[in-house]
């Protein structure tokens, strides 16, 4: 019973500097990534008949230099705090837009529970499944979020416009204010230079250029193409890694108190058998506070 409280102690321990970034982060351990996001994103596009999302590396880079922006300054916006726009981040890579979109994330450790996080918000989610988007780029970077080491999560979205010639400045593009906020159900638009933004309450949903009517060709794919390994996918979920883990040792445990209890009615240990029971709820406990604690400290914008 000690071996195995330790054991369960350990991989708990383990769980929770990931969580809070105490521990390096890897891929192992506590890395949102990007392939199974949007492996993630593109099955709730095809159950939803929608066509999947290609990943493009133009969208990869601009993804990463706002992860980054974010990470170095300490903010978590779609407008950095010297009114930089979320599009900007577009145009200086060089990724000419019909159509535009920016999910954010920080503090999340599980791709799972962040995807799950960003459907069971409707702005978030009417970027996913947005039938206007035909790429997709995710990157992640790490840095200090309100005085704690975080990991910042940036997807974005696009469809290309060939109509536009000619590469077009990376000088930033401002915000003179705040886009305004919506305080109904009803989509609201505004326009900022010659890009439209299309806004649901408070949360940024998407951008189009004015008067750039003529996008890409979309291409529907008939399968889904995996944009990560298995490998990646296995342990893409630390929450549910170390729950399948938690969950083996709560079986084999249960298991033997049965067998302690009921093969040998006569001889009983009652010191062993509540040693028993006391695993099993600290390992009920686990699971619990695992899950609370990984929803509660990660945010969406």
């Amino acid at each position: 019973m000690l071996v195995v409280f330790l054991v369960v102690s350990f991989a708990e321990l383990i769980f929770i500097l990931g969580v809070f970034n105490i521990i390096p982060c890897s891929r192992f351990l506590a890395t949102v990534l990007p392939g199974v996001l949007v492996d993630m994103t593109n099955i709730t596009r095809q159950e939803a008949n929608l066509n999947l999302l290609n990943q493009n590396s133009l969208l990869e880079q601009a993804a990463k230099l706002k992860a980054e922006d974010m990470a170095l300054k300490g903010y978590f916006s779609h407008t950095s705090p010297e009114g930089i726009a979320p599009w900007y981040w577009f145009d200086k890579v060089g990724y000419k837009f019909a159509y535009a979109g920016e999910n954010l994330a920080v503090n999340f450790l599980d791709s799972s529970i962040l995807h799950q996080a960003w459907l069971n918000s409707p702005s978030h989610k009417a970027n996913i499944i947005n039938s206007n988007f035909s790429e997709i780029g995710i990157s992640t970077s790490q840095g200090i979020y309100k005085g704690k080491q975080a990991i910042f999560v940036v997807q974005l979205f696009g469809t290309q416009n060939t109509a536009i010639q000619g590469s077009r400045p990376a000088e930033p593009i401002m915000l003179s204010k705040t886009p305004k906020k919506i305080n109904t159900n009803v989509l609201g638009e505004t326009a900022v230079n010659d890009i439209q933004i299309i806004e649901e309450e408070e949360s940024f949903i998407a951008v189009k250029r004015i008067g750039d009517e003529q996008a890409t060709d979309t291409i529907n794919p008939v399968s889904l193409k995996r944009y990560s390994s298995w490998y990646s996918r296995l342990f893409a979920s630390p929450n549910f890694t170390i729950s399948y883990f938690l969950s083996a040792i709560f079986i084999i445990v249960a298991a033997s108190l049965i067998l302690k209890i009921f093969v040998k009615i006569k001889i009983q240990f009652p010191a062993l058998i509540l040693n028993g029971v006391i695993i099993l709820l600290i390992i009920v406990g686990a699971l619990y506070f695992n899950h609370w604690l990984i929803r509660f400290i990660g945010k969406i914008v």
